[in-house]
């Protein structure tokens, strides 16, 4: 939240954001079925251009998915128990920028390859194999002022 603040502040003429999105760690191993489908509706509104301004406070309520992770799942995933894993909703953000004077001047969805989603796949406990991996998987976004 902090560098997003940072860049808002600092308003450099251009922005390039990488978004990671389904098939990275936190949607394999832990978002529910229903956290994945609010991700696809985000893309999908992000990719048509209709996405609204908003401002901070509403960009943290509800631009960022948080996680309450259980400590035995934190166990299992060798994560510390510390880690809380969030995810941002790449419509809410676009609307947080346009909200600074940002335009979004192009946007590009890609797949990750097979090789790109191996990571912890043995630990794999909790995997959507009922959401298609055909679905997009992350977002390059890009912003002037």
């Amino acid at each position: 939240m902090q560098l997003l603040l940072d860049i808002a502040k600092v308003q450099p003429e251009a922005i390039s954001i990488r978004l990671f999105l389904m098939g990275n760690p936190w949607s394999r191993n832990f978002a529910s079925i229903e956290q994945l489908a609010m991700e696809l509706d985000s893309i999908e509104i992000t990719t048509s251009g209709l996405v609204e301004s908003i401002d901070f406070d509403i960009f943290c309520r509800t631009g960022v998915v948080q996680l309450n992770i259980l400590d035995q799942d934190k166990i299992e995933h060798n994560l510390l128990p510390s880690y809380g894993a969030s995810h941002v909703m790449p419509d809410k953000l676009v609307g947080y920028l346009n909200s600074q004077g940002y335009q979004l001047v192009a946007t590009d969805v890609y797949s990750l390859s097979s090789q790109d989603l191996q990571g912890d796949k043995s630990q794999n406990h909790n995997s959507n194999k009922d959401v298609s991996l055909d679905k997009p998987h992350g977002m390059l976004l890009f912003f002037k002022q």
